[in-house]
């Protein structure tokens, strides 16, 4: 009988001790470790580190070595014969011998060749006359030329077991009683062979060693569900195939049904395949109780019953946990390796076979099979890592260090996870190299830059570990329209703030009652956009105003904002339409320089090929010619778009800015801290919108400081320092320097009228508003009580905007509430030539 048994996992398990005799003849000799006797002169070891017979006529020839191991014993041993055996021309391997020379032993051998066309091994016995046999196998075939790895075992109690090793699986071919000798001294290779075949003998890889048996019964490692209506139940090692296919050997207790067919899986000898039919239902949970598998020594299971769930696989479950793309300089304490982490965050086993990773586009496979199990990590890297973590060797795995979209996609080619990677991304020590960017928190599905952050691991980075800034990072906050485009008059494109889904169409758009939603389609989710088809077409010039529904939502299922969004069909731009309405050319460390277009003009213009130069004044014309915005982006009168390189800290740096509309990129020519210029042209005729030219003495001169603070346009010749109250920027909204409306020479505003500072959430604080003229430069702001005395010092030295807003909560310097009564709020303003008159307002607190 034959049947297949896995070497590691199957019949037996190996004693930890050393092998009795262990010989690959890789040292060319055989003197030492282990010493042969023999004919040693008929025997060579060859180039390939094989023992060779090399004998120079017919003849019997031998090679013993020492051995003392007899029961439970396990003989391993390469034999190639390059002849057709026959009755003078054979192999005998000598398992159990009391003589170093095989013609004067009793014992064991076994003999590879004999008279007849169908060769196959057969174990003798040899006592005091001749040999008889005991076991005559089924197989291999060796009539012919022949090469195999062949395996001998025996029991105590003489149980001889007989097979070969293919591709790690064991081949049974032959079994059989014989206890007649019991100890053995020596270990022998014998050669018979006639005059054409002195040299075709050839044996490698020896080994002999005890072994256990294996009385263990199989357990289930896991039980995954594949497709929907196909369950994997993986053991502890390969089962018997007639117990493993049995359809009654698994229940689904939950539902008290059995499998419809069971079969191996074909990739791996320890999985089974279960086709249930009905299939199974997404969301819900099961139980299968499975008994009856044996191993293929005849251990039966252990009756038991397994939970499962069919949740398929969806964008958040398996995550890119963790990336190290740049390791130069090296890790401080891993190897330089470049490696990204994937995490399991669901409560099944999922597989990873058929799974790609791309790079910038570049696919490669993740695994040809790999249950991940849950809440467990895996590495993939190009070499090694180490650190005792799991890992999956990807030869062409490169991470582009300064940015890079990475995207895993299951095995069916939809999308579980991305990253958009900037080196950006770390906190400003570690972006030169040597950290990696970990997950914040696994549970925040649509992840984003403000999901990950440098490693905090001393070594640089957790491979195969949870991450060192692990932590609760919810996102609550809705999605939004960043920008709009338009690809024909009846195709709209929108492009969001993070990933977005459509899960109602319905409930997705509101649009005017004369237009109607064709068609929502969204492509690859880390484009983060959505293009919408409508009828009638738009026409040039028009501008509609459509709202959202809860219909779109983030992957954390936030809905968007019900906030309405314009499109149009956008018209030629002139002149001054377009014009450069800010510019920071000296920011603080950590900041980059920035320009703000703004739309003045009364039609929808897109922006996509508009280009920035620097701008000789002497030739009037433009230099070094820069992409300004490399994307359709339509921008509505009015309206104003920020151009920078980077925003990291932004919103801290200028928390007015809010959601203003911007552009990341290496988009502005060099602007200078001490002076320069800049144009706006447009590439299709070159033509100049417009252009600016600035020095640092055009800022406000009493300023201490001015690195951070931005030039405002007032009109085309005038611009003046962005004010203190705005954070000395106003990036994508309104200039806080701008021509005054108001008629009145300078007013205070304060609303309400009465404050009632008791923290019930109304009328709390008083808001403050000072409208001041261009030259009203800087103010001092108090609060006085009525009896003239100075109780509040709400600003000193502040420098102006057009519209300058504070607080008063109603307490006094020393952070006491006053007393209720009448107050009054003075601001005192000056120039940079004197005192101006002051301007008052009154104010309230009552109880």
């Amino acid at each position: 009988m034959r049947y297949a048994v896995l070497i590691l996992l199957g019949l037996w398990s190996w004693a930890e001790v050393m092998a009795q005799v262990n010989e690959d003849f890789s040292d060319g000799e055989l003197h030492h470790n282990p010493t042969w006797v023999g004919t040693m002169e008929d025997f060579t070891v060859n180039a390939q580190t094989s023992l060779q017979l090399d004998a120079e006529e017919a003849g019997t020839y031998y090679l013993s070595t020492e051995n003392n191991l007899c029961d439970s014993t396990e003989w391993l041993i390469s034999i190639q014969q390059k002849f057709s055996p026959s009755a003078n021309n054979y192999s005998r391997i000598w398992l159990i011998s009391d003589h170093e020379n095989p013609s004067r032993a009793k014992g064991y051998f076994l003999q590879l060749g004999e008279t007849g066309a169908e060769d196959v091994p057969v174990l003798y016995y040899r006592g005091e006359g001749e040999a008889f046999p005991v076991i005559r196998c089924s197989g291999p075939d060796i009539h012919t030329s022949s090469s195999h790895r062949y395996r001998i075992v025996r029991k105590k109690g003489g149980e001889w077991h007989i097979g070969t090793v293919e591709e790690g699986i064991f081949h049974e071919y032959g079994t059989g009683v014989d206890n007649r000798i019991t100890n053995t001294k020596w270990f022998s290779i014998t050669c018979q062979c006639t005059a054409s075949n002195t040299d075709k003998s050839l044996f490698d890889d020896l080994q002999i060693r005890p072994v256990e048996i294996d009385t263990t019964p199989p357990e289930v490692v896991y039980v995954s569900v594949k497709e929907e209506d196909k369950l994997q139940v993986s053991f502890s090692e390969p089962p018997d195939p007639i117990s493993a296919t049995t359809i009654h050997h698994y229940r689904l207790t939950s539902e008290a049904r059995y499998p419809q067919e069971v079969e191996m899986t074909p990739e791996t000898l320890n999985d089974v395949t279960l086709l249930f039919h009905p299939p199974f239902i997404a969301g819900q949970d099961y139980t299968i109780e499975v008994k009856g598998v044996k191993d293929r020594i005849g251990n039966e299971i252990i009756p038991s019953i397994h939970h499962f769930g069919y949740h398929p696989v969806g964008v958040g479950d398996i995550l890119i946990s963790e990336v190290m793309a740049d390791v130069n300089p090296a890790p401080p304490g891993l190897p330089a390796v470049e490696y990204i982490e994937l995490y399991n965050n669901t409560s099944e086993m999922v597989n990873l076979e058929g799974y790609h990773l791309s790079i910038n586009n570049r696919d490669m496979a993740v695994a040809d099979s790999y249950p991940l199990l849950p809440h467990h990590y895996v590495v993939m890297t190009k070499q090694t890592i180490g650190q005792d973590s799991t890992e999956l060797i990807i030869a062409e795995l490169s991470i582009p260090n300064e940015a890079c979209t990475i995207v895993l996609k299951d095995e069916e080619g939809s999308p579980v996870d991305w990253l958009l990677y900037q080196v950006t991304m770390h906190q400003e020590s570690k972006r030169e190299g040597g950290w990696s960017l970990e997950r914040i928190d696994p549970n925040n599905r649509g992840g984003g830059e403000k999901n990950y952050a440098s490693s905090q691991e001393e070594k640089g980075g957790t491979p195969g570990y949870p991450n060192s800034v692990a932590d609760n990072n919810p996102d609550h906050t809705p999605p939004y329209v960043v920008r709009t485009a338009m690809r024909d008059p009846e195709t709209i494109m929108l492009f969001y703030s993070e990933a977005i889904q459509c899960v109602n169409e319905q409930e997705a758009f509101h649009l005017p009652p004369q237009y109607s939603l064709r068609e929502i389609t969204i492509p690859e989710p880390w484009e983060c956009r959505l293009s919408l088809k409508i009828t009638p077409p738009l026409q040039e010039g028009e501008v509609v105003t459509m709202t959202q529904g809860e219909g779109i939502r983030d992957y954390n299922g936030n809905p968007c904002e019900p906030s309405p969004v314009k499109v149009g069909l956008p018209g030629q731009a002139t002149t001054g339409d377009i014009v450069i309405n800010e510019v920071l050319f000296n920011p603080e460390e950590g900041f980059y320089d920035y320009a703000e277009l703004w739309n003045r003009s009364a039609h929808v213009i897109d922006l996509a090929g508009f280009l920035f130069a620097e701008y000789d004044t002497l030739s009037g014309k433009p230099y070094n010619w820069q992409t300004a915005v490399n994307m359709p982006y339509l921008l509505f009168p009015g309206d104003y778009l920020l151009i920078t390189r980077d925003t990291t800290g932004f919103s801290r740096r200028y928390p007015t800015a809010g959601r203003a509309p911007l552009l990341r990129g290496a988009y502005l020519p060099p602007m200078p801290d001490h002076a320069g210029s800049l144009a706006l042209l447009q590439r299709h005729n070159g033509a100049v919108m417009d252009f600016m030219t600035y020095h640092s003495a055009m800022h406000y001169p009493l300023l201490f400081n001015q690195e951070g603070v931005s030039l405002e346009r007032v009109t085309k010749e005038t611009w003046l320092s962005s004010g203190e109250l705005n954070h000395f920027g106003t990036p994508g909204y309104a200039n806080s320097q701008r021509l005054n409306s108001k008629e009145a020479t300078g007013t205070i505003e304060i609303w309400p009228k009465v404050i009632t500072p008791d923290n019930d959430g109304r009328n709390d604080v008083g808001t403050i508003t000072l409208f001041s003229e261009s030259l009203h430069e800087v103010a001092d702001i108090y609060v006085y009580d009525r009896a003239g005395y100075r109780i509040r010092k709400l600003k000193e030295n502040v420098l102006l905007s057009t519209e300058s807003v504070l607080v008063w909560d109603g307490c006094n310097d020393k952070g006491r509430v006053v007393p209720p009564g009448y107050y009054v709020v003075v601001a005192s303003l000056r120039n940079r030539f004197g005192m101006l008159s002051p301007l008052r307002a009154s104010i309230a607190v009552g109880l």
